[in-house]
C-alpha cells in the first residue's frame, strides 16, 4: 500500500496508530463482556477468556500488542484505547476476584498481566530467544499457569 492511500483512509499517523491498537483489544474485550455475564465457574470463565486473549495476541500476524509500550499512548488521543484495556484488565480481575473469593487477595491482577506477557514473549522468539519454542506452543502453559495461581491455596 502506497502512503497516499493510507492518508486517503486515515488523517494522520496517530488515526493510524489509534486504529492499530484499538484492533489489538476490541474482540478480547467483546468476549470478556459475554465471559462476564455468563454462566458457569469463574475460574473456567476466566481461563476461557486468557485462552481467548493469548492465541489471538499469540497468533495474529503482527505483534502490535508491543504498541502498548510506546510513551505516545499516555496522549489523551489514545483515551479510548486506554478505557478500553482498563476495562478488558478490570474484566479478568473480577473473574479472578471471584475465583478467588477474596477482594483484598492480590493474585486476582496477575492473569491480565500474565497474558500480556506474550506480547514481550513475541519480542523474545523474534530474536530467538525462545530457543526451539514459539509462542504459539506456550498457549497451553500460559492459561494453565493462570488456573494454577487461582487454584493455589495461600498458607
Amino acid at each position: 500500500m502506497r502512503q497516499a492511500s493510507l492518508y486517503h483512509h486515515f488523517g494522520t499517523k496517530d488515526d493510524i496508530l489509534a486504529a492499530l491498537l484499538q484492533t489489538t483489544v476490541e474482540a478480547s474485550l467483546l468476549r470478556a463482556r459475554e465471559l462476564l455475564d455468563a454462566d458457569g465457574s469463574a475460574l473456567d470463565r476466566l481461563v476461557e477468556l486468557a485462552r481467548f486473549d493469548v492465541t489471538q495476541l499469540a497468533a495474529s500476524r503482527w505483534n502490535l500488542g508491543a504498541l502498548y509500550l510506546l510513551p505516545e499512548i499516555r496522549a489523551p488521543r489514545f483515551a479510548e484505547f486506554r478505557d478500553a484495556r482498563t476495562e478488558l484488565a478490570d474484566g479478568y480481575e473480577t473473574l479472578a476476584t471471584e475465583t478467588l473469593g477474596d477482594p483484598e487477595d492480590t493474585r486476582a491482577l496477575l492473569p491480565f498481566r500474565l497474558v500480556e506477557s506474550v506480547i514481550m514473549m513475541r519480542s523474545d522468539e523474534q530474536r530467538g530467544e525462545l530457543g526451539d519454542r514459539t509462542v504459539t506452543s506456550l498457549v497451553d502453559t500460559i492459561v494453565g499457569a493462570i488456573r494454577m495461581l487461582l487454584e493455589y491455596k495461600l498458607a
